[in-house]
């Protein structure tokens, strides 16, 4: 079956499809939302967060029982890409960091009677790699740590990362971080760039095609690396629960039990190799794929031709998050409830 559909797409995408569509957004004005009531969900979102970590901390520490488990898995991971991909970049408003910050810089800039310039200038070689590190790092947590679901220990982390990106912000400016070093943001935004709708500086909200905001990617140092380990690490999600990991997992175990590791972190060292495998064997496709083009057209060098198609993997990356996630968002009752 796969086949047949694999076939008939290109069959129909070559035949029917011989001009470029979604290059341009064609975008068309709906209406201005004031930047002064981004406060409102940003306070929603920094009221969210506090019922986490406070859930986290003196909530029934048991998975099935606590607030923060299933908000953090379920409803933030996995809600907001689709919320993301149907009503654009949302978590730029909601975000708790960017509220707090927004709200620190503002003040600072009002009682110096100006504009609060960032500390600091974002180095143009450190590019995407936080996110990158970041989206690994929760891969890593939710995939391989052994006490992933424990509720105080995810709000300890949440605290810790709401800390790094509140100083990130501060030193080096609420849009040069959260764009670039701030994972979940650069995640988010990524995926919103599929959206029919997209919201300017100044509030104006614009209805364009769907996936044609991806065209105008920025590419920066690491980009290639994000997308690519958005979809190695789903990969991986699905690839751990299959037969062939599951048939050769003690295996790889042993490699690290022979080194002298004991048996839980011999088990998260094996996974944590198999991710980061996962992650490498999608960058390796991506580089087949590129090398391949190269045998069609000399037009662009293997470097060139890596950042100037790296947008198609967008969709993509979601297809893979949302084929794998689904099931989890709508049969899980308690998550459902949540969202409601």
């Amino acid at each position: 079956t796969a086949a047949i559909v694999l076939v008939v797409s290109f069959v129909a995408l070559s035949t029917l499809w011989r001009a470029p569509q979604l290059q341009e957004e064609r975008a068309r004005r709906l209406l201005r939302i004031p930047r002064l009531l981004d406060v409102i969900p940003g306070l929603a979102g920094v009221g969210l967060f506090a019922l986490v970590v406070y859930s986290g901390f003196d909530g029934a520490q048991e998975t099935n029982a606590n607030f923060s488990v299933t908000f953090i898995y379920v409803v933030f991971w996995v809600g907001l890409p689709v919320a993301s991909v149907l009503f654009g970049d949302v978590f730029a408003v909601l975000s708790p960091w960017r509220a707090v910050a927004r709200a620190l810089r503002g003040g600072a800039a009002a009682l110096r009677g100006g504009r609060a310039l960032p500390v600091l200038r974002y180095p143009r070689r450190l590019g995407m790699w936080p996110s990158v590190a970041t989206i690994v790092g929760f891969a890593w947590l939710e995939l391989v740590y052994l006490d992933r679901d424990h509720p105080a220990t995810l709000a300890a982390l949440s605290l810790g990362y709401f800390s790094l990106s509140l100083a990130g912000m501060l030193l080096f400016g609420v849009e040069q971080w959260g764009s670039r070093a701030e994972g979940f943001g650069a995640y988010f935004n990524l995926l919103s760039r599929l959206s029919a709708l997209r919201r300017d500086e100044d509030g104006t909200i614009w209805r364009r095609r769907p996936l044609s905001g991806v065209t105008g990617l920025p590419v920066r140092a690491g980009t290639v690396a994000l997308i690519c380990a958005i979809i190695g690490t789903t990969t991986f999600d699905g690839f751990s629960n299959g037969g062939i990991w599951r048939t050769n997992e003690s295996t790889v175990q042993g490699w690290f039990s022979d080194l002298g590791f004991s048996q839980n972190p011999s088990i998260e060292l094996a996974y944590s190799l198999g991710l980061m495998l996962c992650v490498a064997l999608i960058f390796v496709v991506y580089r087949v794929g590129i090398l391949g083009v190269r045998t069609v057209s000399d037009r662009y060098d293997a470097a060139e031709l890596t950042t100037r198609f790296v947008h198609t993997l967008v969709p993509i990356g979601f297809a893979y998050v949302l084929a794998h996630y689904f099931s989890l968002l709508i049969w899980q009752s308690q998550a459902m409830g949540y969202l409601i």
